[in-house]
């Protein structure tokens, strides 16, 4: 279930998935809001009345997981997404998670003013100057989260 609602998910080669609910007599109801959304309902219609396991290939095939790895590749694998996010601004990355939350509610004409003035006020925050700066230095710009 927890795999549905992050936002990036590395798994083992050897990985295998369920939404076994069913099996016992539940359902996977508080995680289906982030699985219909990331993976969609035709193909969850099954995994949810069948509870069937499945591999990491079809995790990958349907969008559950992000990347496939090999087992003794893991850690490093992850470590290394973990690094590239740790270059990019703290409060950029808070916006975009938050985009993804409020945008796909939205009319047309609101998500347009609203992205607008979302980027207009991330274009002169301290962060985005650092950013810009460093950029413009040929330097690695130093976050400073708040």
């Amino acid at each position: 279930g927890f795999v549905g609602a992050a936002d990036i998910v590395i798994a083992s080669d050897n990985a295998s998935f369920s939404l076994s609910e069913v099996k016992i007599g539940v359902v996977p109801a508080c995680i289906s809001p982030y699985l219909v959304k990331r993976v969609g309902e035709g193909v969850l219609k099954e995994l949810f009345i069948t509870g069937m396991r499945f591999a990491a290939d079809k995790a990958l095939d349907i969008k559950l997981i992000n990347y496939k790895v090999g087992h003794e590749q893991l850690l490093e694998f992850a470590m290394e997404k973990a690094k590239e996010l740790c270059l990019c601004g703290p409060k950029a990355i808070a916006v975009c998670k938050q985009l993804f939350v409020e945008v796909p509610g939205m009319d047309l004409m609101t998500a347009y003013n609203h992205t607008a003035d979302v980027i207009a006020k991330m274009r002169i925050s301290p962060e985005a100057q650092e950013g810009m700066k460093a950029f413009l230095e040929k330097r690695a710009p130093a976050w400073q989260e708040k």
